[in-house]
């Protein structure tokens, strides 16, 4: 199966999702494993996370692009961004201890949270379409400022140095799958490659939508 019909039927997929996979189980767990599972249980945090591993790699192709070698090598770019994607993981769990230990007001904050996502996901579907105006510094500041509110709710889910621990491989995981669907949609012709992406910010698009009406439980 080629590229384009791989990314087609992945988009497809993520459109066709049931609501239900929008809910975020695992409140209260603990463990390595449920750590690791939690990011797969909520749609939102699936699709943000695998979204700036693909930005990577489109911006590693536009890179290469732009230096005439033709190129890709997405080794310096993706760990800057996946660097700062972490950040944003670390700072939103760190605002989820300081809740839990009655620092935060943890109704509110939720919900802010929960706000900053449906924004997350539609900026991440524009800057899916406007990826030859990035460069490695802004993709960056917009993982770690999409991954904040995400890195609450899932330290909000759970507890313990073993579930974080877990969480972290989870996230580096999709990243990874991420960045290897960029990486094929920057190797399409480019018409394909324009189409994949319109594919791509649609999913987005339609997620955020799907997470304002319905949120996390």
């Amino acid at each position: 199966m080629s590229h384009s019909h791989l990314l087609t039927a992945a988009a497809a997929a993520l459109l066709a999702t049931p609501l239900s996979v929008l809910a975020h189980d695992g409140h209260g767990a603990s463990g390595l494993a449920a750590g690791f599972a939690h990011p797969f249980s909520g749609l939102d945090h699936l699709m943000a996370i695998v979204a700036i591993g693909g930005l990577a790699g489109l911006l590693a192709r536009r890179q290469a692009l732009a230096s005439g070698t033709g190129r890709i090598n997405t080794a310096s770019t993706s760990a800057r961004i996946a660097m700062a994607a972490c950040l944003g993981l670390a700072a939103g769990i760190l605002a989820a201890v300081l809740g839990v230990r009655g620092l935060l007001d943890p109704v509110a904050s939720v919900g802010l949270a929960e706000q900053a996502i449906v924004i997350g996901l539609l900026a991440m579907a524009v800057m899916v379409l406007r990826i030859e105006r990035l460069n490695v510094g802004a993709v960056g500041i917009a993982a770690l400022l999409v991954l904040l509110p995400h890195g609450y709710l899932h330290g909000t889910a759970g507890s313990g140095t073993a579930f974080f621990a877990g969480l972290a491989l989870a996230s580096l995981a999709l990243f990874a799958l991420g960045l290897l669907v960029g990486r094929a949609i920057a190797l399409l012709p480019q018409a394909r490659a324009r189409s994949a992406r319109l594919l791509m910010a649609a999913s987005l698009a339609t997620g955020s939508g799907w997470f304002m009406a319905f949120g996390a439980s």
